[in-house]
């Protein structure tokens, strides 16, 4: 037999051997895709020692014995990061497996798989979370680094104290050499101290690297969690923010400087880093034509390493209207060079103007109050699942982030303070206590809350809270709220969160004002007066809005800015002034109203005719028209013979203007009269103005229905009455005028005297008010008795 025979004989075997396996549908079947997915339970983050189950659903049934084992995802399948789980049989849909995970199990990431199968499943094992936080980014030779760590359960975010913590400090020595320094960690948290050595590499021509401080949490049981901080080097810098290069100063009035001494990376990476330099002593020379002059000597930054300061040239001298320079210089230590920043400028003799995840959700619940330099405020947390249900008794960790950002400095400085941790309550919500740091700078200083939540099964939310910061502003009165030509104008000034001696700098290019004065307290009042001539309204005032604009920009002590707007309103417009002639008047009858239309300030008078409206308030459908030659006249308002007795308020319009009348009318049936008053409201509106007009006429009609509520009667000796707190008084009556009833017939011949009064009975109910009485209309007279009595009725008098 040749060799060709014998392996067509081979290969028959073996596809007769193979044959029942491939038949669709047969006992024995496998392949690849039998199982379509595997979940381990419970999900999250898991710990050694912990029970698991593990459930395979199965695609396709099969009799095979097949081995389930746990691997790490990045060692594979074999050494120390492979666990063997046993055996299954996929022989229906759910096939369940038990494991509890070894105390000594790496952490990682693992997959667990079936034998042969394509679909895994995944789970994370962890012992420690460490949570680190620096006070800065960058260092020079000689700074104290501090920085703090906390360690937490990675389950459920709890406090945990490691089997074993230290850190490593590794930088590069001037030498080249790397260096290394191991100490050890105490407790669930801690605050890592470290010297920066004068010997470390520092040279700005060559690569040092940065300093590195590794953080170790291990497990007697050998297993770890790791992190790190990296702090990078940085060299002294000065910028110069303001006076900007080129800009006018002049020589009559003081400006504004602003100088930031810093420690910035030059490493040229993806972020620029910096810190700030408090307490730097900065000089600042003003030089010009070869002569120089010192204006400021060794003023210290503040804790933003910002100097923010005011210099009046109006005391040094030579000095001219042309081109001079600002030299700000800074020596960071005895042994390095001093710093200079040249920055040209125009000195000007004119006051020209300067310019100036999961199951688990976070949500904020209470913002808190804004925060001033060392105060405090509580931010609130809600905890929610996936189904907005309050999550209790769950840990969250937090920590305060400050970043600093200057206009005109490219980079930010960022530090955080120590995690600290809490707990939600019964509703599911987490209070924290925030509280600002004391050298706190609004303006320049962000703060951002940072923090982390963990549910029972392992999930992690988290949410940045951007805290509000009181900044300085200005707050001001006007006084008179309205001026004429010539008249003083008085501008009280408040400066908040703001510390005296401070600068101010105002102007109203209106009328080409531009001044400063100083304050030794943080209030002060500005006088302004107005020309007794002004020119055209509508060259003045450009939007149309008939007011001055001021702008103040005020500078404190402390070098902390704030600014404002200030309106200052001219008197204007047009006033009517309506008087009923009678205090009653009669249904069916004329009524008759005196009008004025008067201008206000310098106003104008509109020509004639003068077009009138009357409109009642209580039917707006009751609407009067007309006409007056003079803005100076009487106008009637025919008053409908169904109008039954009450109080009635129409609106007077005349010249674009409002004033608001009120009258007691008497109806035709009631030929007795009615005691009672008539008045108006009448108010100075401006047409340019609506939102004065609508306020104006809501207090008069407000004011005026409480005056006839009371009657406008004295109290002395009417029934409970004077000192009795449970004073008697009839409530308003109605307004509505009775237009639903069928007007009375016509006499023909004298109407017949009105019959004699009669008390009401004791049957009648009335309306019960909220001073414990009952009131009762009868007769066109008010009664009144004990609420829900059955007593006679009391006539009010």
């Amino acid at each position: 037999m040749n060799s060709r025979s014998r392996v067509l004989i081979l290969v028959s075997i073996l596809l007769v051997v193979q044959l029942p396996n491939s038949a669709s549908g047969e006992e024995g079947r496998q392949s690849v895709y039998d199982v379509n997915d595997i979940i381990i339970t419970p999900s999250g983050i898991l710990l050694p020692g912990m029970d698991i189950t593990v459930e395979i659903n199965v695609e396709e049934f099969s009799s095979n014995s097949l081995s389930v084992s746990a691997c790490d995802v990045y060692m594979g399948c074999w050494g120390d990061g492979a666990y063997d789980l046993g055996k299954v049989t996929l022989d229906k849909e759910i096939v369940t497996l038990n494991w509890t995970l070894p105390n000594d199990i790496a952490t990682g990431e693992y997959e667990l798989c079936v034998e042969g199968m394509y679909i895994c499943g995944y789970f994370v094992v962890n012992i420690y979370s460490i949570l680190p936080a620096q006070t800065q980014t960058t260092i020079t030779p000689g700074d104290d680094i501090t920085a703090s760590v906390s360690f937490v359960n990675p389950r459920n975010g709890g406090p945990v104290t490691p089997d074993k913590a230290e850190y490593i400090v590794s930088y590069l020595d001037s030498d080249g050499k790397e260096r290394h320094v191991v100490r050890q960690l105490e407790g669930s948290s801690d605050t890592i101290t470290f010297a920066v050595p004068e010997t470390i590499c520092y040279n700005e021509f060559m690569y040092c690297g940065s300093l590195t401080i590794e953080i170790w949490a291990n497990a007697s049981t050998n297993q770890s969690a790791y992190e790190s901080i990296d702090f990078v080097l940085a060299w002294p810098e000065l910028q110069v923010t303001e006076p900007a290069s080129l800009e006018e100063i002049p020589l009559t009035k003081p400006f504004h400087a602003v100088a930031f001494a810093q420690e910035v990376d030059t490493t040229g990476g993806w972020a620029t880093y910096w810190s700030p330099v408090k307490g730097a002593l900065i000089d600042v020379t003003i030089n010009q034509s070869g002569e120089s002059e010192k204006i400021g000597d060794d003023l210290a930054t503040d804790s933003a390493g910002r100097l923010s300061t005011v210099f009046d040239l109006s005391s040094v001298n030579n000095l001219v209207a042309e081109a001079a320079t600002l030299s700000f210089s800074w020596r960071p230590s005895s042994d390095q060079d001093r710093i200079w920043i040249e920055v040209p400028v125009i000195l000007t003799k004119d006051s020209d103007s300067a310019e100036s995840t999961g199951g688990i959700n976070l949500e904020v619940k209470d913002w808190g109050e804004d925060l001033t330099k060392g105060g405090k405020t509580t931010v609130s947390i809600q905890v929610a699942d996936d189904s907005n249900r309050p999550i209790t008794d769950t840990w969250l960790q937090y920590t305060l982030q400050r970043t600093r950002k200057v206009t005109g400095v490219d980079g930010t400085s960022d530090s955080w303070s120590a995690w600290s941790a809490v707990k939600s309550n019964s509703n599911g919500v987490a209070s924290i206590e925030v509280t600002a740091p004391s050298d706190l700078v609004p303006g320049i200083d962000e703060l951002t809350l940072m923090i982390y939540g963990w549910n029972k099964s392992g999930g992690v939310d988290y949410i940045y809270v951007r805290l509000d910061i009181s900044e300085p502003r200005i707050k001001s009165d006007v006084t008179p709220e309205f001026w004429i030509p010539g008249e003083t104008v008085n501008v009280e000034l408040e400066f908040q969160e703001m510390n005296a001696p401070i600068t101010i700098w105002w102007t109203i290019a209106q009328l080409e004002r531009d001044e400063w004065t100083s304050f030794s307290a943080t209030t002060g009042t500005i006088s302004i007066e107005i020309p007794s001539t002004l020119p055209d309204r509508s060259d003045l005032y450009g939007d149309g809005q008939e007011r001055l604009t001021m702008t103040v920009m005020a500078v404190d002590g402390g070098g902390d800015m704030a600014a404002e707007i200030i309106y200052i309103n001219e008197l204007s417009g047009l006033r009517l002034q309506a008087t009923p002639v009678n205090k009653v008047s009669s249904a069916g009858e004329d009524f008759e109203v005196d009008v004025t239309l008067s201008t206000l300030g310098e106003t104008e008078m509109p020509d004639g005719p003068y077009s009138w409206g009357v409109i009642f308030m209580e039917d707006v459908g009751l609407s009067f028209s007309g006409e007056l030659d003079e803005p100076t006249g009487t106008i009637s308002i025919p008053i409908s013979d169904h109008m039954s007795t009450g109080t009635q308020i129409a609106s007077i319009t005349m010249g674009g203007v409002q004033s608001i009348i009120v009258v007691e009318i008497r109806s035709v049936e009631d030929s007795t009269g009615v005691k009672g008053l008539a008045s108006s409201a009448n108010l100075a509106l401006s047409p340019a103005s609506p939102i004065v007009s609508f306020i104006a006429l809501f207090i008069g009609v407000v004011c005026l229905l409480l005056v006839l509520k009371n009657g406008g009667r004295k109290h002395d000796h009417e029934p409970f009455s004077g000192g009795n707190p449970k004073q008697l008084i009839p409530p308003s009556p109605s307004l509505e005028p009775s237009f639903g009833m069928p007007p009375p017939p016509t006499p023909t011949t004298a109407m017949p005297p009105p019959p004699a009064q009669t008390n009401p009975s004791r049957q009648m109910t009335g309306s019960v008010s909220q001073d414990g009485y009952e009131w009762l209309q009868h007769e066109g007279k008010t009664w009144y008795r004990t609420a829900n009595s059955g007593q006679d009725w009391n006539q009010w008098i």
